[in-house]
């Protein structure tokens, strides 16, 4: 697999645009904020959500239909903003679109039932909307795979271009906070009252965020430095909510991962470390019996919370850019190992080379997804 990556744009809890999430990111400043949300009564949980007056100033240029949801909104304005460097018109045959969710519009849900085939809270309805907005030749493709689902677009479209079906991709990873999903993981006991912290020995759990990353791939030779050279993708069909204890179906999608881009170790590793006590524990199992226990690891999480299906291909982006810029971030909200295998964790931004990096997530259902990513 010899894939590039020649665009990426992110939103999130940090920022409206790519540069202002990395400004963050360096500086190491968390975007979870405290609040109290409708419909959840006066708790108050922490999360990073998307500044909405920011939003509608970038994305007021694009002349988006006023029934787009904020999900729909987030997802146009990340979409048009990295297709600028598109090399072929968005009605080209030779382009797949792949939109990533766990959830869609999910805060849409109420009382009202059965929906409509047209209604947002449809996915289908939001990838006919989205493909419609922007005239492609074919509706873009919905991938939803719970928290693995962004990782696991970035692999389909890579093997799609890789076998010659398509020549570029723009593979976008969305969702939004929703009443309903903050209830469920409280219900579930994995949120933290906290800011969360992945891999320390207080964490209790994880914080949920919102945004929309989006990646535009080609398979034409050496037109970017980054390249997505190897994938692997499981399941390990534990528990409906729980990992392998054993980070089996980790250990599967990283091996083959590796082995396809014929590599033995890595520089670095952005991993899924949720802060809650099942995965990061399954990770450091995972990580120490491919023998990866020494390079240097970190988890985003601590800054945007948690974006579940957008999750993969966010963190992707910033690996990328640590990449490029040759700066790995601190795991915001780490202090002390919590973990029985301790694990190389970023403590400080440091400045380093960083020429291959191994991004890994993984979800409900037991799946898991990995990529190896390399600078040439």
């Amino acid at each position: 697999m010899q894939v590039y990556s020649i665009s990426e744009h992110l939103i999130t809890g940090l920022g409206c645009t790519t540069a202002e999430n990395f400004q963050a990111l360096a500086g190491g400043w968390p975007g979870l904020r405290k609040k109290t949300l409708p419909d959840l009564g006066d708790q108050a949980y922490y999360v990073s959500d998307v500044d909405r007056a920011a939003l509608h100033k970038i994305s007021a240029p694009l002349d988006l239909p006023p029934e787009f949801t904020h999900l729909e909104t987030l997802l146009a304005t990340s979409m048009a903003i990295a297709m600028r460097d598109l090399p072929c018109d968005p009605a080209d045959t030779e382009l797949l679109v792949i939109i990533a969710s766990t959830k869609g519009n999910i805060d849409l849900l109420d009382q009202e039932t059965p929906y409509p085939d047209d209604h947002p809270v449809h996915l289908r309805s939001t990838s006919r909307r989205i493909g419609g907005y922007f005239g492609f030749a074919k509706t873009p493709v919905i991938l939803s795979h719970a928290c693995t689902s962004g990782l696991m677009a970035v692999i389909m479209a890579s093997r799609l271009l890789a076998a010659g079906r398509y020549t570029y991709a723009v593979v976008s990873g969305v969702d939004v906070i929703a009443p309903f999903t903050l209830s469920g993981f409280n219900a579930l006991g994995a949120i933290d009252p906290e800011p969360c912290k992945p891999y320390d020995i207080s964490r209790s759990g994880i914080n949920l965020g919102e945004g929309c990353g989006t990646i535009i791939l080609s398979s034409a030779e050496g037109t970017s430095e980054i390249v997505f050279t190897g994938g692997g993708i499981s399941n390990d069909a534990n528990h409906i909510s729980g990992p392998s204890r054993t980070g089996a179906g980790l250990i599967q999608a990283a091996r083959r991962a590796m082995r396809e881009a014929g590599v033995s170790s890595v520089d670095y590793i952005n991993a899924h470390g949720t802060a809650t006590m099942f995965n990061d524990e399954m990770e450091a199992q995972a990580f120490h019996q491919l023998g990866l226990q020494d390079v240097p690891l970190n988890s985003l999480k601590g800054y945007w919370g948690h974006t579940l299906g957008a999750a993969g291909i966010i963190e992707l982006i910033a690996s990328i850019f640590s990449m490029r810029r040759d700066l790995l971030f601190a795991s915001a909200g780490y202090q002390e190992n919590g973990l029985t295998l301790p694990l190389n964790i970023i403590q400080e931004s440091r400045e380093t080379d960083v020429r291959s990096c191994l991004k890994t997530s993984s979800g409900f259902g037991g799946s898991n997804s990995a990529l190896i990513v390399q600078k040439r």
